[in-house]
């Protein structure tokens, strides 16, 4: 049931009738605690539970090739006959990037979320040829009201962030309110068409809220110096002053962001392209939406890009985070198929760097430049703004809501911890402040909130279509980016006392220099020892072969180079002829 437009008394969470208080509500992160990204939330009465936000985790350089990291669905699948709803709090990747995964298990479950981010989930599950029911994927509102089952109730309220209809939630339970904030920031003097609640988030606290579970991502800055309203006049002096073609990156996901960009260079004559296949498809979901308004007449694309004047170009794309294959990147490097930097071009990132990408990031600066193009980034001209509260704003959240128990959520383990100790030093006891990480579980009841036991969660990686623990194919992927492969490959044919080995040895990545025929020819004089005294003294046992000439191998190659490449053998019969 969603209910919507109704008089103010009836838009309140209803305080649940309920005879006793004896089951406490049990509170499992299963993503986004002591990281950022893959964020989930499990909430859970005696019979019923219902999960907030099913996010992914974009890999470092440390997960060579994997597309995707998420969270791990085991404790859900374990108890898949309790879960009522899934309640989405915005469209950001961390919050929905992992539905589609979980929607193939659990597509009888109904899916709650702001339409923006429905429309986003309904093109994930079309990109992974999903059949939905479109029941099943309900439309949410601000102060909408969910009678998810008997035990939950959530209401959704306004709050800002870089993409519209972001909210968050306060669920009624047995054990009263939870409110979790999603994430958000304060900020009513941005363009985006919903307020921060200021009168609904006063009167949860005036009624009383039982655990706040608030955002962390920005509580190491003090203030927010800046609105999107400065940053919009900044971006539109530098689209003003620019002499030439006009390049914006940012993420594809910060449609407020792109629809303002896109604005500002109509509204000086220019006509807009934009790049990068999230940045198109985001693009015309918020046009239907109402979200950017922009006359179709202004949109260039690939094609009819050259037909304009450079100068009265302005050209929207990804890979602000230097993502290898965003249209950022190729342009940096001279492989895009449709645009080449010019002296006369100016290049904006308007994106924050994510920790772990400064290096890829000046790499493409670097680039750019020295083909001539002005750029502008985050530290020399103020072209960002976060989407996340800080700390003034998270202890103006606190005192408003007047939590009972506090836990933070969404951070990086420094980020949860500084969040625990400003609520602390506002005067919150340390034992009803909750610093958790994911695994744990945590009891909620009227008098006590604590960590009561821990559950393994693994790892669980996208690569292509595999989904799974592939821990084990990153260490060899691993291995052979830092030393190299070296395959061995022998043909024994054996006639009577009589024994033939022909090897053949094959690298990549590792040997090199001038001596890289005598080195193989050694590798194979190892090989036919190996095999011939073994075959003489044991007989023909091909695991046993391969195993020796693999051993053979690499206390070789380890004792002349001191390095460690994955070896792979192969010892194959030959037919006698």
């Amino acid at each position: 049931m969603i209910q919507e437009n109704k008089t103010q008394k009836e838009k309140r969470p209803r305080k649940p009738a309920y005879k006793n208080r004896e089951f406490p509500i049990k509170i499992i992160p299963l993503g986004g605690l002591g990281e950022i990204g893959k964020n989930m939330m499990v909430i859970e009465s005696q019979k019923e539970m219902v999960i907030i936000d099913c996010g992914i985790m974009f890999p470092d350089e440390e997960f060579l090739g994997i597309d995707l990291i998420l969270p791990d669905f085991s404790y859900i699948r374990a108890k898949k006959e309790k879960l009522k709803a899934i309640l989405i709090t915005h469209g950001h990747e961390d919050h929905i990037g992992g539905i589609p995964f979980l929607y193939k298990e659990f597509s009888h479950v109904p899916i709650y979320a702001p339409k923006l981010a429905i429309e986003l989930i309904k093109g994930k599950l079309n990109e992974h040829r999903i059949v939905y029911e479109q029941d099943n994927l309900r439309v949410i509102g601000s102060r909408s009201l969910v009678k998810v089952s008997k035990d939950f109730e959530a209401e959704f309220i306004s709050v800002n962030h870089s993409i519209p209809d972001s909210f968050s939630i306060a669920l009624s339970t047995p054990q009263g309110v939870i409110l979790h904030t999603g994430d958000f920031k304060i900020d009513n003097e941005g363009n985006d068409q919903h307020i921060f609640d200021f009168f609904r988030f006063s009167a949860l606290g005036e009624k009383g809220v039982q655990l706040l579970m608030s955002d962390s991502t920005n509580v190491e800055r003090r203030f927010m110096d800046m609105t999107e309203k400065d940053v919009s006049e900044n971006l539109k002096k530098l689209i003003k002053d620019a002499p030439g073609r006009v390049i914006v990156a940012t993420f594809a996901s910060n449609i407020l962001r792109v629809g303002e960009v896109a604005k500002l260079g109509i509204e000086m004559g220019k006509k807009v392209a934009l790049f990068g296949r999230n940045m198109e498809g985001n693009f015309e979901i918020a046009k239907k939406l109402g979200y950017i308004n922009v006359d179709d007449a202004n949109i260039l694309n690939s094609k009819n890009l050259k037909s304009y004047p450079e100068d009265k170009q302005l050209l929207i794309t990804t890979g602000s985070q230097g993502e290898p294959m965003s249209a950022l990147s190729l342009i940096s490097q001279g492989l895009h198929k449709s645009i080449k930097i010019r002296p006369e071009d100016t290049v904006i990132l308007s994106a924050s760097v994510i920790p772990g990408n400064e290096k890829v990031v000046s790499k493409i600066i670097n680039n750019i430049v020295l083909q001539g193009a002005e750029v502008y980034y985050q530290g020399i001209k103020q072209i960002h703004v976060s989407g996340h509260a800080t700390r003034d704003q998270l202890q103006f959240m606190l005192r408003m809501i007047k939590p009972k128990f506090f836990m933070p959520v969404h951070g990086e383990p420094r980020h949860l911890m500084h969040h625990s100790d400003m609520v602390m030093k506002l005067g919150w006891p340390d034992k009803n402040v909750i610093l958790a990480r994911n695994g744990n579980v945590i009891e909620l009841s009227q008098d006590k909130a604590e960590i009561v036991d821990n559950i393994l969660l693994n790892s669980v990686f996208v690569d292509g279509t595999m989904v799974g623990d592939v821990n084990k194919l990153i260490r060899e992927r691993k291995t052979m980016s830092e030393d190299g492969v070296i395959i061995a490959i022998a043909g024994v044919r054996v006639l009577g006392d009589e024994i033939e080995c022909i090897p053949d040895v094959i690298s990549k990545g590792f040997f090199i220099g001038n001596d890289l025929k005598s080195i193989q020819e050694e590798v194979k004089g190892i090989i036919s020892r190996v095999v011939i005294e073994y075959i003489h003294n044991k007989g023909l046992d091909y695991n046993a072969l391969n195993n020796l000439v693999k051993k053979g191998i690499e206390r070789y190659v380890q004792s002349k180079f001191h390095q460690n490449p994955m070896v792979i053998t192969r010892i194959v019969e030959i037919e006698s002829q």
